[in-house]
Order: C-alpha cells, then structure tokens, then sequence
C-alpha cells in the first residue's frame, strides 16, 4: 500500500492514476494466489493460475516502481531496480523455477527499495516547506 501513498505525490494525474491501479491490481492478484493452492500434481489448472497470478503481481509492482522512480527522477534508485530485476532474473534462470530464495530476496530488496523511494520523497517534501 506504500506505492498508492507515493502515487499521491506524483504531479503528473495520468501517471498517479497508473501507479495507483498497478498497486491495486499487483494487490488483488497477490491476494488470489495466496488463496489459490499451488499443488500441481492434484490440481494442475489452478497452480498453474496461481503462478500466473503471483508473476503478474511482481511484474505490476516492478512497473509501480519504474513509473515513480521516472516521475521523480531517481536516478541512483533506477540502478538499484535495474540490480533487482537482474538479480531477480538470474535467480529464476538459475533453478528454472520461482524458488523461496528469490521469493525473499524479490519481497526484502522491493520493500527497501519502496522505504527509500517514500524517505527520499518525504525529505524533499520538508524542504520545500
């Protein structure tokens, strides 16, 4: 729900209105695969959306967060989620699968990256006071 907040203070009403649907959409999906059992061997349909549901929410969530670091031109942040989506690449490729260490390192990494894009933004926000 952090990124609905920072899309608050994205100037632009077009792009605030993107980043808010992505937050909400990445959050429903994240909900439904959650809910949605992922055992393949007894109900493969349904793993099968659960991992489509659980892939789209990070794709949506990694696209909220490339649209507010282009909205406020950070460019050092832009770095690390280039770090995050390679790493994060690289850990699929690597076993061939969505794995619980790249399902940590994927939720840790984007929220701190998500923390420093909000502190940045609430700093300069004082400064402007």
């Amino acid at each position: 729900m952090l990124l609905t907040a920072l899309a608050v203070h994205i100037p632009t009403p077009a792009l605030r209105r993107s980043v808010h649907a992505a937050a909400m959409v990445s959050s429903v999906m994240l909900g439904y695969a959650v809910f949605i059992p992922y055992l393949p061997a007894d109900i493969p349909r349904w793993a099968k959306v659960h991992v489509a549901m659980a892939a789209s929410s990070c794709v949506l969530i990694m696209g909220a967060l490339l649209l507010i670091l282009l909205a406020f031109r950070l460019d050092g942040a832009l770095l690390l989620w280039l770090g995050i989506t390679a790493v994060s690449g690289i850990l699929f490729l690597t076993a061939g699968m969505v794995t619980s260490a790249l399902e940590v390192f994927f939720t840790l990494s984007t929220t701190l990256l998500t923390r420093s894009i909000w502190l940045r933004i609430d700093r300069e926000k004082e400064y402007r006071l």
